[in-house]
């Protein structure tokens, strides 16, 4: 025989008590981690919202350093293909004929004839200098009368510190141009020049000697044409002595002695043109009587 089983409707009763506890358990529990989950996204958003426009930065930020991460690429790959051409040359077609060209020789080229037209363009300052110190010097020649052909013609003497400033400004303007102290073909300039203040002083000496025989051949000498003579006489000494310094390898000690000399020589000349007219004088009187 069978064994026959028993239903316990205590025990089903338990177990749908059981099931719905748990039921209820889940539900409640689901329902709080909905709760947190929302609670911790809100606070997420409520951070990040805060910091919008810092991330938006920093993203645009990685961006561009992409970009520049790509254009960097692409640099290194086209400076390897210009290295590899300028080593190996690239073949150009000039009037149909096939060149090899290298940019390092033809970059060299670029250098020479650049430093070529770098030492013509000074070369040509230079030139552009000397052709205005030669300029300067023809200027100062012009303003000298030649004695040799007209004695009568003299510097007046109220011009003597004009000329002696020239003579200084262009003898400091040659000593500054290096090429003039330098180069031997320009020797005769630079010697030309050396002995403007001496040129000067030989002027200065005709016009003092013009001064001597104005004074001698003169009928009469008032108090007023003495005072003229003086500032004449005056100025005539300051401007030698202005000339006679700038003379290399001369002593101021020697001014001196040297005007005397040019006074001696004046006197000595006027005497000797005295001498003959004292003669005829002389003849002409006694024939008289």
């Amino acid at each position: 025989n069978e064994p026959i089983l028993e239903h316990n409707d205590d025990f089903d009763s338990d177990s749908q008590e059981d099931a719905l506890n748990f039921d209820t358990y889940i539900l409640n529990r689901l329902t709080e981690l909905d709760s947190a989950n929302c609670e911790i996204m809100s606070r997420i958003l409520s951070r990040v919202s805060g910091k919008e426009h810092e991330i938006k930065d920093e993203v645009d930020r990685i961006l561009a350093a992409e970009l520049e991460i790509s254009a960097a690429t692409m640099y290194i790959q086209s400076g390897r293909e210009f290295l590899r051409r300028a080593i190996r040359g690239y073949t150009t077609n000039d009037c149909g004929n096939d060149i090899i060209h290298n940019p390092v020789t033809g970059g060299l080229d670029v250098l020479r004839l650049a430093d070529q037209q770098d030492k013509i363009r000074s070369l040509l300052d230079v030139v552009d200098r000397i052709i205005a110190i030669r300029f300067q010097e023809a200027t100062w020649w012009d303003g000298i009368p030649n004695t040799t052909v007209f004695p009568q013609n003299v510097v007046p003497f109220n011009r003597f510190h004009s000329f002696v400033d020239e003579t200084r400004r262009l003898i400091e303007t040659a000593h500054a141009e290096e090429v003039i102290c330098h180069i031997d073909c320009l020797q005769s300039m630079r010697d030309r020049i050396n002995g403007l203040p001496e040129v000067l002083m030989c002027c200065i000496q005709s016009t003092f000697a013009n001064f001597v025989s104005r004074i001698l051949t003169a009928k009469r000498l008032s108090e007023e044409s003495l005072d003229q003579y003086f500032c004449e006489y005056q100025t005539l000494l300051q401007a030698w002595i202005e000339a006679f310094s700038l003379i290399e390898n001369e002593r101021a000690d020697d001014a001196a002695t040297k005007w005397t000399g040019c006074v001696l020589e004046v006197f000595s000349f006027e005497i000797s043109k005295a001498l003959p007219s004292a003669a005829v004088d002389a003849i002409s009187d006694d024939r008289l009587n």
